[in-house]
């Protein structure tokens, strides 16, 4: 019989490959769930689970904001949704009250999977129309608005990206020390080269933001990988409403005030006024 010699030195596997069989992804998470019959925990799960959930949270909030953004151009280049705004004012206010109403329906269907994904989608569209058409009303605030979407899709999909890289991991002082530098990044770079002006609103979205990755901590040791829609439905229902009162609350004061030279709610006005 032929016998082999076995090396004593323990076998060098490289980092990457021995990282790969040490933490399971989603698919084997999942398969690990039907066949133990009870969810697997994020607490339990590997860094790579983790980071594929932190990943979809910030890459659903960055869609979000990037879809507002883009109606919120559309909507201040339209001639008719700004004659609807001068003739039907109410629509506003009507929208931020039932946005409310909305928000809290959303809160209680975010846990009915596979349908909280469609509610979640329907909830962003109708908020996204409800907060265009009032800042639109709100003429004074629209160049902050679009600056506050600007930093804030920036940022997302910069913390999405975090999760990319295999070095550091998002647990620790590490994420925060990084969300607060790339804020500041952002900030100044729209500052300095695009002639933003720094508020009170960037002050209010840079600590939400940077707020948010608390907010991730906890569902990292609360959710099941697959509860990434629940954790954003909460981050939405939380913000939105808050947007919501605060249309209601500042709109009288708010709505009607002049804004910039050629806007086109002015122009509208203006022929609107002429008419009667």
């Amino acid at each position: 019989m032929t016998t082999i010699d076995m090396p004593d030195t323990p076998l060098l596997y490289d980092e990457e490959e021995e990282e790969q069989q040490i933490q399971p992804g989603i698919a084997a998470v999942l398969e690990r769930e039907i066949c133990l019959g009870a969810p697997l925990f994020l607490a339990e799960s590997s860094e790579v689970v983790r980071s594929e959930f932190v990943r979809k949270i910030y890459v659903i909030l960055a869609a979000q904001v990037g879809f507002i953004w883009v109606l919120s151009i559309l909507f201040a280049e339209s001639e008719l949704v700004a004659s609807m705004l001068v003739r039907h004012p109410w629509i506003v206010k009507a929208l931020s009250a039932v946005g409310l109403v909305v928000s809290m329906l959303m809160h209680k269907l975010r846990g009915n999977e596979p349908s909280n994904g469609p509610f979640l989608l329907a909830y962003t569209v109708y908020e996204a129309h409800a907060l265009c058409l009032a800042v639109l009303s709100f003429q004074t605030l629209e160049h902050e608005l679009h600056y506050t979407l600007v930093i804030a899709f920036y940022w997302f999909l910069f913390m999405a990206l975090y999760t990319f890289q295999p070095k550091l991991r998002f647990h620790g002082g590490t994420p925060l020390l990084y969300g607060v530098v790339t804020m500041l990044t952002i900030i100044f770079v729209l500052a300095r080269f695009f002639g933003m002006r720094v508020t009170g609103f960037t002050y209010i979205e840079s600590i939400a933001c940077v707020v948010s990755i608390l907010v991730v901590y906890d569902k990292l040791m609360r959710f099941t990988p697959f509860d990434y829609v629940i954790a954003v439905a909460d981050f939405a229902t939380f913000v939105f409403p808050l947007v919501n009162l605060w249309v209601l609350v500042r709109g009288p004061w708010e709505f009607g005030k002049p804004g910039d030279d050629g806007l086109v709610l002015d122009r509208v006005a203006v022929e609107v006024l002429s008419e009667v």
